[in-house]
């Protein structure tokens, strides 16, 4: 059985980011149908391991993140992943 390629995430930046990551972590629990995810959720749930979804969830515990991201940190985090592509 070929391994899954699994993509490198960026850390939570956001309570949106760390709540769907929390669904995709349920999800991986079995705790909710995998039929109930959508985007960013069942994105999460296909490429990371329960333990990866634990650890993300552990790192951004107890921060103050914004629930939406800036239009500033959205500019930098499109730059950072064009320039990504280009290396």
């Amino acid at each position: 059985m070929a391994k899954r390629k699994r993509r490198k995430h960026t850390p939570i930046e956001s309570g949106a980011q760390q709540g769907a990551m929390g669904v995709a972590y349920a999800a991986k629990k079995g705790k909710i149908p995998v039929s109930k995810l959508k985007g960013p959720s069942k994105e999460m749930y296909e490429s990371m391991s329960k333990a990866e979804l634990k650890g993300h969830l552990e790192e951004s515990k107890g921060k103050d993140l914004p629930r939406k991201l800036s239009a500033q940190q959205k500019f930098e985090r499109a730059r950072m992943r064009a320039g990504a592509r280009h290396h």
